[in-house]
C-alpha cells in the first residue's frame, strides 16, 4: 500500500518536516541552493540516512533501488501461488485499516462496500503462533544460506525489544552530529598535499610554502568536483623584477571549477599586460578583466557560477600586497618572546559590511534572509545571512557575498569585481595562511595560527589545518566543503647569512608594529570607500 504510494507520502513528508529537515539549504552556501521536490524524492534513495540503513539489512537495501522496485514487488505480491491473496489481504487490511486511513493510505478491500472481519483473541494468538513459526523456519533457512543477513534480522529483533527514548533537543547540531557513515581514510584519498618548496624573494630572503586541498563530501553529489585553486607563480612587473604570487579562489555555483581555474589563468596573465602600472592597480584592473573575460566567455555559464580571489603578491621591498573578493581569508602570524599572535589581513564581502550594503542599495532593495523570504521562523530553522534577491524567481540568485569574479545575474545588483588591496611589510618569521572558507567556517583566525604554530614546516601546518577543518565540518554539518589551505613561511635565507635584507634596516620590527600601521592605512581605506560606494569596477 505504501510502496504504491510512495511519491505522494514522500510529498506529505517533505510539506509536513520542511525544506530544512529534508537538506533543502545549506546555510554556509555562497549562493542559496534550494532543492526542488523531485530532487529531495531522488535523494530518498541516495542520501546519507538512506545509503546507512541499506547496510543494516536486504530489506534496507530496497531504499536504494529505483522505480522499478515498486512494480516488481507489487508483481510479487499478486503472484498466484506466492503473493498476497485475497484472504491475506483482507486480514491485514481488518486489523490496520483505522491505522492507514489516519496515516492517509486508501485501503484496497476495506471500506464502505466491505466491512473489516472481527477476530477473536484466540484468532489473534494463533496469528501470531503462525507468525512467530514462519519467522523461525525463514530464520532456520537464513543461517545456511545468508548468514550474514540472518545476523542483521537478529539485530534488529534485538533492538525492537528495547525502550524508545525521547530526543527533546532538536537543534540543527543535534540532528547533524550524528556521524558521515565514511570514513577519514576515503576521505584522505580525496586530499592533495603538496610537496614542501623553497622560493627565493629577494638576495637573502626565501619562502618555504606549501599547500593542501581536500575535495569536498556532499552525500548526495558524491561526484562534486573541488571546485579550490590554488597557485603560485613567479610574475615580471614593469621593470622586468620578478614578483611571486600565491592565490587561492574558491568557485561556487555548477561551473564554479570552471570560473576558479578561469580567473586564476587570466589574473596573472593580465596583470603582467598591466605592469607598467604600479603593482596595486594593475591587480586591480586584473582581477577586473578577468571578471569581464568571464562573463563574455560561452563556454563557461557564469551566471550563477563564480569564484572569490585572495591573492598575495611580494615584491622586491619585502612588502606583501595582499588583494582579496570574496569571502577567502589571508592570516598573518609569528611569534613574539611567548606566544603566537598575528591577525586576518582581510575581510569577508558580504552584506554585514555596512559599505558593502550601502553600495549594493544603490542598485536594489530586494535584500532579506531565507528566513525572511519564505516567511520562516528562526526557531525552525535557524537563522542565516542577509542575501541578494532579484525580482524574478527564475534569476533569483539569492547570494549572500558582495564581491566576485562571474556571476552575472549578481552583478547586475550590486556585486562588483573590484578587490580589497593593501600591503603590510614581511620579515623573517612571519607566517601566511591562505585559504578558502573551507577553513574559516567553523574556525578563527586564532585557531588557525595556533594549529600552524605546532608544526615544523608548511607542509605539515596546510594538512593539519585542513584535517582539523574536515573535523568541524563534520562535526556541525551532514556535508563538507571543499577546503583549501596555503601556508607560507618567510625566512632569511641561511646560506646567505651576511646578507642585509632589502632596504629596511631593521630586520625583525615585530608584527605589531607592521599590523599597527595596516590598521591605520585600512581605516583611511574605509573612509574613503565609504565615499565612494559606488566607484567603477
Amino acid at each position: 500500500f505504501f510502496l504504491k504510494d510512495k511519491r505522494t507520502a514522500i510529498e506529505k513528508i517533505y510539506e509536513f518536516i520542511g525544506k530544512r529537515r529534508l537538506g533543502g539549504i545549506r546555510r554556509q552556501a555562497s549562493v542559496l541552493c534550494v532543492k526542488g521536490l523531485q530532487e529531495c524524492l531522488d535523494n530518498s534513495r541516495s542520501g546519507r540516512q538512506t545509503n546507512l540503513a541499506s547496510h543494516l539489512s536486504y530489506q534496507f537495501q530496497n531504499l536504494t533501488r529505483g522505480d522499478s522496485f515498486l512494480p516488481e514487488q507489487l508483481q510479487k505480491w499478486k503472484h498466484s501461488e506466492k503473493g498476497l491473496h485475497a484472504g491475506d489481504i483482507l486480514m491485514i487490511e481488518s486489523m490496520a485499516h483505522e491505522a492507514m486511513q489516519e496515516l492517509g493510505y486508501e485501503t484496497h478491500m476495506v471500506g464502505p462496500d466491505v466491512e473489516p472481519v472481527h477476530y477473536t483473541q484466540l484468532d489473534l494468538e494463533r496469528f501470531a503462533a503462525d507468525n512467530a513459526k514462519a519467522i523461525e523456519e525463514m530464520n532456520d533457512a537464513l543461517k545456511v544460506e545468508n548468514p550474514g543477513d540472518f545476523e542483521r534480522r537478529r539485530l534488529q529483533a534485538d533492538i525492537l525489544t528495547l525502550q524508545p527514548v525521547r530526543l527533546d533537543d532538536w537543534s540543527n547540531e543535534r540532528i547533524c552530529s550524528d556521524g558521515f557513515g565514511i570514513s577519514d581514510e576515503v576521505l584522505d584519498k580525496s586530499l592533495n598535499v603538496s610537496e614542501l618548496t623553497h622560493t627565493n624573494l629577494t638576495e637573502g630572503r626565501r619562502i618555504q610554502w606549501a599547500m593542501a586541498s581536500q575535495k569536498g563530501y556532499y552525500p548526495d553529489d558524491r561526484d562534486k568536483q573541488n571546485q579550490d585553486v590554488a597557485s603560485a607563480k613567479a610574475l615580471k612587473d614593469a621593470s622586468g623584477n620578478t614578483i611571486h604570487c600565491f592565490s587561492v579562489f574558491d568557485g561556487h555555483g555548477s561551473a564554479g571549477h570552471h570560473c576558479a581555474q578561469f580567473a586564476a589563468e587570466t589574473i596573472h596573465s593580465t596583470f603582467e599586460k598591466q605592469s607598467h602600472n604600479v603593482v596595486e592597480r594593475a591587480l586591480e584592473r586584473a582581477h577586473v578583466a578577468a571578471h569581464n573575460a568571464l562573463v563574455k566567455n560561452e563556454a563557461i555559464d557564469s551566471s550563477r557560477s563564480g569564484t572569490t580571489a585572495t591573492t598575495v603578491l611580494f615584491r622586491p621591498d619585502n612588502a606583501m600586497v595582499i588583494s582579496n573578493l570574496g569571502d577567502s581569508s589571508c592570516i598573518i602570524g609569528t611569534r613574539t618572546a611567548d606566544r603566537y599572535v598575528g591577525k586576518e589581513l582581510t575581510r569577508p564581502h558580504n552584506l554585514f559590511q555596512k559599505d558593502e550594503l550601502a553600495r549594493v542599495k544603490r542598485f536594489t532593495t530586494n535584500i532579506m534572509t531565507l528566513e525572511e523570504k519564505e516567511d520562516l521562523t528562526e526557531s525552525t530553522c535557524g537563522s542565516s545571512a542577509p542575501r541578494i534577491w532579484h525580482e524574478d524567481p527564475e534569476k533569483s540568485p539569492g547570494v549572500a557575498f558582495t564581491r566576485s569574479i562571474g556571476d552575472e545575474i549578481a552583478h547586475d545588483l550590486g556585486v562588483i569585481a573590484r578587490p580589497d588591496i593593501d600591503e603590510i611589510y614581511v620579515e623573517q618569521g612571519h607566517f601566511i595562511i591562505l585559504c578558502s572558507d573551507g577553513i574559516t567556517e567553523w574556525m578563527n583566525e586564532k585557531q588557525c595560527i595556533e594549529i600552524v604554530s605546532m608544526h615544523d614546516n608548511p607542509k605539515q601546518a596546510s594538512e593539519a589545518l585542513v584535517k582539523e577543518a574536515r573535523k568541524q565540518w563534520q562535526e556541525h554539518t551532514d556535508y563538507i566543503d571543499d577546503i583549501t589551505a596555503m601556508v607560507l613561511l618567510v625566512e632569511d635565507d641561511p646560506s646567505k647569512p651576511d646578507v642585509v635584507v632589502g632596504e629596511r634596516k631593521t630586520k625583525r620590527a615585530g608584527l605589531r608594529r607592521s599590523l599597527a600601521k595596516f590598521r591605520r592605512r585600512l581605516t583611511i581605506r574605509k573612509k574613503r570607500s565609504q565615499k565612494k560606494v559606488l566607484s567603477s569596477q
